[in-house]
């Protein structure tokens, strides 16, 4: 019973964080992206077969705030 919880929360954190970024929906569901680099409100990067790629998003300070507290609360 508690692992159910547990992948329940986990399920419901995720989904909270993907909301919160939703500005980067595409680069979560693309397979090619191998990873999501956030550095500031403006430098926003996607790993894609091994190389880097600065992308052209705004991401509002407030924004990566709430994705953070997310994160941490996990």
């Amino acid at each position: 019973m508690q692992l159910e919880a547990n992948v329940g929360y986990s399920a419901r954190i995720l989904s909270s964080i993907l909301e919160t970024l939703a500005p980067l929906r595409p680069y979560w569901k693309n397979p090619g992206v191998d990873e999501i680099q956030i550095n500031g409100a403006n430098d926003v990067f996607v790993r894609e077969s091994g190389f880097d790629r600065k992308i052209d998003v705004t991401l509002p300070e407030s924004m990566i705030r709430s994705a953070i507290g997310l994160v941490a609360s996990y």
